[in-house]
């Protein structure tokens, strides 16, 4: 089972979806056609995940009473999974050796690889979906390590979901 947080028209209201083979059913229109009454808000991936047992319960009711998808892939504009987190995301840098040496040739002095992972933070704000263009400063990109960094909280999902429910869940990342 695969979510995803989507919109219609370029301004229109974020919706959750579920993949279908021919497209995306729409959870709202879903669970209106099949009289079910949703646990989660129907516009936000993270009332989804805190619904957990109940809200997964909801869905594969829908998804019994509905087999085809609502709309295609074009007709929709995917967004990220979760477009606006709660609190920024905390990310670890230079996890690893070959990280570091990657990013020697974009530093200006010899640095030695960190006895301590470093951790940075990313804003709220900087929540992209998979197609939408990253803005960015030409001057400050050429100082860039040309990666990117994608995360989702996956800590949070661990303690709602049991273990059998994690395998089942979907994020998209860069």
């Amino acid at each position: 089972m695969k979510f995803v947080t989507f919109r219609r028209e370029a301004n229109g209201t974020a919706r959750l979806g579920l993949v279908r083979k021919n497209g995306v059913l729409d959870l709202a229109s879903g669970a209106e056609r099949a009289g079910a009454c949703l646990p989660f808000d129907a516009a936000d991936m993270i009332s989804l995940i805190v619904s957990a047992e109940a809200g997964l319960a909801a869905v594969l009711e829908i998804a019994a009473d509905n087999n085809e998808a609502d709309f295609t892939l074009d007709q929709i504009h995917i967004l990220a999974p979760i477009p606006r987190p709660r609190k920024n995301v905390f990310c670890v840098g230079w996890n690893y050796v070959e990280h570091f040496e990657e990013g020697e040739r974009f530093r200006q002095s010899a640095q030695e690889l960190p006895k301590h992972p470093v951790f940075f933070s990313k804003a709220v704000t900087a929540v992209t979906g998979p197609f939408d263009t990253i803005p960015f400063d030409a001057e400050v990109s050429k100082k860039s390590t040309g990666k990117s960094s994608s995360a989702w909280s996956s800590a949070r999902a661990a303690r709602i979901f049991p273990k059998p429910m994690r395998s089942r869940m979907c994020s998209a990342t860069r």
